[in-house]
């Protein structure tokens, strides 16, 4: 019993299912949850971890697009955007034709990679070709509203161009960060397989925090590389303390609750031997 409720007191992670498609396709992907050449896997998401670990937000995105397969095809890794529940519509996180354009005011911040300049039309993306294991800062980003509603957000077409899914947030223009920033900063790292972003102080930050704050009931998550082939948009529900609502798996509960019978019958039958 006790290992039992030591398990549920640390299921303090939720993991996401990568049902989002989204966008407008290029012809003959239609529909497509992953944008690529038969056989290519280089760009699938799988799913997405969000865990609290003290006062920090981290986020895992299970990808192919991580390690050596960031750069390919001339690709770069998109920014993690975040937004408000609410602000978008629960059908929308599987809907085929959802479309960032249509809905500007999703997202409300952006962790930025901090890293040097390129000549594309954003400067801070990082650069192609990237080793197996790379990493950096981060920072988080205001986007504005009123006037610069919607013009902060490059999507996938501003960005990549071609024949790629359009209309998915990627990154932010210059002219957002210009006293924009937020006293939070974050980190952000990939290996083959993942791709880890950690926001130091989310549940501490005046504006931010679980408690009181800009996120208090749980945020949406949006993430795709620059070409959008695959991208993944989440909703998560944070608990009154700020962590990610994820109760065990049924399957684990119902095996521990087997092992607590089995051990009962076997009390059980001890004491009628010895009677």
């Amino acid at each position: 019993m006790l290992l039992l409720a030591g398990l549920a007191g640390q299921a303090r992670a939720v993991t996401i299912l990568d049902t989002y498609v989204g966008g407008t396709n290029p012809a003959g992907f239609v529909g497509a949850d992953v944008v690529a050449g038969a056989g290519d896997t280089r760009f699938n998401i799988a799913s997405m971890d969000v865990t609290r670990l003290g006062d920090s937000l981290n986020i895992v995105i299970n990808t192919n697009y991580s390690g050596i397969n960031v750069g390919a095809g001339g690709t770069t890794l998109g920014d993690l955007f975040l937004g408000q529940l609410g602000n978008l519509s629960p059908t929308a996180f599987s809907n085929t034709n959802d479309t960032y354009v249509a809905d500007k005011d999703r997202f409300s911040h952006v962790l930025d990679f901090n890293a040097a300049p390129n000549t594309g039309p954003s400067n801070d993306f990082y650069t192609n070709d990237a080793p197996a294991n790379q990493g950096g800062n981060s920072t988080l980003y205001t986007l504005r509203t009123g006037a610069g509603l919607g013009t902060d957000v490059l999507l996938s077409q501003d960005v990549q161009g071609g024949n790629i899914r359009r209309d998915q947030a990627v990154d932010i223009s210059e002219a957002a960060k210009v006293g924009a920033a937020t006293p939070t900063t974050g980190t952000w790292s990939t290996t083959a397989g993942s791709l880890t972003f950690n926001i130091a102080n989310f549940f501490t930050a005046t504006t931010l925090g679980a408690v009181g704050g800009l996120y208090q009931t749980g945020l949406i998550i949006g993430w795709g590389m620059t070409c959008t082939n695959d991208y993944i948009l989440a909703q998560v529900v944070f608990q009154r303390d700020g962590i990610p609502e994820a109760p065990l798996p049924a399957g684990v509960l119902l095996f521990f609750s087997g092992l607590l019978g089995l051990g009962a019958m076997g009390r059980f039958r001890a004491k009628t031997a010895r009677t």
